[in-house]
């Protein structure tokens, strides 16, 4: 058996149009983050718009489409939560309670399906339902790759309170 020994959690990176407020900051519902550095860069409009965070998750979600640029409806979204919800619950990482809780939210967002096609990134960042459902069912991340090759580590926090700007 071969043991990791990690005396740091990897650092991430944050790159923004304008200069950090913590205040937006603490309202968003999805915090993005790449451990890499260039990569956040593209999405800073000045150098001193590149932030390192320190982050503090347990629990991802990995959607499971080709990219997060896969335009699909919700309820495709949906369906790919309910599978990992059911997994989650025969392997007993979530009470039964928590289980009605979150299939009661996710037939609430598949009730608002119009068969309207969408990136997946833009049902989750535009729907706070659906980070809502996640944190419920015991995740506080959502897992992806991005770039031109879908190369780069991507991790987009639920909760702000678990990214703070390192000093």
């Amino acid at each position: 058996m071969k043991i990791m020994l990690s005396l740091s959690s990897p650092a991430y990176y944050r790159g923004l149009q304008v200069a950090f407020d913590q205040k937006v900051h603490d309202k968003s519902h999805i915090i993005w983050l790449t451990p890499n550095r260039e990569y956040a860069m593209r999405y800073a409009a000045d150098p001193s718009h590149l932030l390192k965070f320190n982050v503090d998750v347990k629990s991802g979600f990995k959607f499971g489409f080709r990219t997060f640029e896969t335009e699909v409806k919700i309820s495709d979204v949906v369906d790919r939560i309910r599978t990992a919800l059911n997994e989650r619950a025969n392997s007993g990482g979530i009470t039964k309670s928590q289980y009605k809780a979150v299939v009661t939210q996710l037939q609430a967002i598949n009730d608002t399906d119009s068969g309207k096609f969408k990136k997946v990134w833009a049902w989750y960042m535009e729907d706070k339902r659906i980070a809502q459902a996640l944190k419920a069912a015991g995740y506080d991340h959502v897992i992806g790759r991005e770039g031109a090759d879908n190369n780069v580590p991507t991790i987009g926090v639920f909760d702000p309170k678990n990214v703070k700007v390192a000093r």
